[in-house]
């Protein structure tokens, strides 16, 4: 079934023959981060894929994962492509590598997954509350 809803007051459409990122939001839509596992190698992958990118498997699970990881890299948006992020300007996007599979398969290899920073409550963080923050590679 397709999932139709909104998000900062853009709507959002996945249709239901894309049943890997419908999976993936659906337990994002429980407060709950599952990544995909592979059946036969046992890695995890992001974005949400039909076959294992490592060894091609097409068997995945679904497994909870902390959402805990370092800062891998990060960017500050200072222009708004849709009108709606104006107010947040500047923002923060983040690439972050996950400590569930950090430097696997091999070395700066990790598992990463990339998002908004956000305040506690789900807000957009602001780039100017960033600016006092201790960052260091991990």
């Amino acid at each position: 079934m397709a999932i139709e809803g909104s998000y900062l007051e853009m709507p959002v459409h996945l249709d239901d023959l894309d049943q890997e990122h419908l999976e993936f939001f659906s337990w994002c839509g429980k407060h709950e981060l599952r990544l995909q596992k592979c059946v036969s190698c046992s890695l995890m992958r992001f974005p949400p894929t039909t076959a294992c990118p490592f060894c091609a498997y097409q068997d995945a699970t679904w497994e909870p994962v902390s959402g805990r990881g370092v800062v891998y890299s990060y960017g500050e948006v200072h222009h708004a492509i849709q009108g709606v992020f104006r107010p947040h300007l500047p923002y923060m996007l983040l690439l972050v590598e996950l400590e569930e599979q950090r430097n696997s398969p091999n070395e700066f290899d990790g598992l990463r997954v990339q998002g908004n920073l956000a305040t506690t409550d789900g807000a957009l963080a602001s780039a100017d509350g960033c600016a006092s923050w201790d960052w260091h590679a991990g």
